[in-house]
């Protein structure tokens, strides 16, 4: 009786070992024996990637307090960054701009589209002085990729268009159109 029981437990640990040890993912190269160096890091930073851009796609338009701050935000989510010069409570055009574009529904609900940085002083980094509402569109790397002001019939949509097409990942469609259609 002690011997089946001994028996019984000695089974049961096995199997809860078996267990618990990971599935084998086909395709992986880091197990693969043949597998290059590079194709291991190839993978990795593939696997880095993808995470960072899921992170990025659940991202909310957040305006930071400084420009360091948003711009090592960008580089962390790997988007764009707007900078703005702009006083809302001494300039027309740049309250319209925040009513038109910032604080409508359409741009408060996008996803993975950037951050930002607003001053009400001059940002020559970027060029920003002079007339207001002014702002530029700045890559994950710190570079200009355009400038923006105010626009009369400029829609949120349209704007979040642009921020999207400013960085080369976010071209693609949130949706399949019939031109990006699987063959």
């Amino acid at each position: 009786m002690h011997l089946m029981k001994t028996a019984f437990i000695l089974a049961a640990c096995l199997w809860l070992a078996a267990a618990s040890l990971p599935a084998e993912q086909p395709g992986r190269l880091a197990d693969s024996p043949a597998a290059s160096p590079d194709d291991i890091k190839a993978e990795r930073e593939a696997k880095k990637a993808a995470a960072v851009k899921k992170s990025r796609d659940k991202l909310k338009f957040k305006w930071h307090k400084t420009l360091k701050a948003a711009l090592a935000a960008a580089k962390k989510n790997n988007t764009v960054c707007v900078v703005l010069y702009s006083d809302p409570s001494f300039c027309h055009y740049c309250a319209k701009l925040d009513q038109e574009i910032f604080e409508s529904r359409e741009f408060k609900a996008a996803r993975g589209i950037g951050v930002g940085y607003r001053s009400t002083s001059p940002i020559s980094q970027y060029q920003l002085a002079g007339s207001m509402p002014r702002g530029a569109i700045v890559g994950p790397d710190g570079r200009k990729i355009s400038d923006f002001g105010y626009t009369p019939g400029q829609t949120a949509e349209g704007f979040v268009k642009l921020l999207r097409k400013s960085n080369p990942e976010m071209n693609a469609p949130e949706t399949p159109g019939p031109e990006n259609a699987p063959r």
